[in-house]
């Protein structure tokens, strides 16, 4: 009687970090999911203010873009990134802080009245964002 309850035990124990496991790399994905979101949103907002000059959806939409940088720049990346792949913490890393410059570009350049350049660094954005998917497809 005493082998059987000690298996059940066990046996629950494991099926219940199984599920935490489980639950934990939903939430990873739901997390990652919305981040992907909110820079496409921010994108969007960029876009959508040079599209109808509008300085200050530009500006939004940087800022989002800015601040959701430095956000993910504060979390732990390897945990959420392929293990199979070397260094993909490393190059998304990378990716984020040109993310966070190119996104102070487009703020400077709208504050001082320069579209083009501001829509340069956008693009800039845009080629850092591509680079990361082409790499680190499995997101």
């Amino acid at each position: 009687m005493k082998n059987k309850t000690t298996r059940f035990v066990a046996m629950t124990l494991v099926s219940l970090l199984a599920t935490s496991g489980l639950q934990a790399s939903q939430e990873t994905k739901q997390q990652r999911l919305k981040v992907m979101h909110t820079y496409a949103g921010a994108l969007h907002m960029v876009q959508d203010g040079f599209l109808y000059n509008s300085r200050t959806k530009v500006l939004n939409g940087a800022k989002t873009l800015h601040d959701t940088a430095k956000d993910v720049l504060n979390h732990d990346m390897e945990s959420h990134l392929p293990k199979n792949q070397a260094y993909t913490h490393k190059f998304a890393r990378k990716i984020t802080e040109r993310i966070l410059v190119h996104a102070d570009g487009i703020t400077d350049a709208t504050k001082r009245a320069n579209p083009l350049e501001a829509m340069d660094e956008f693009n800039y954005v845009i080629k850092q964002c591509t680079s990361c998917h082409l790499r680190i497809r499995s997101w």
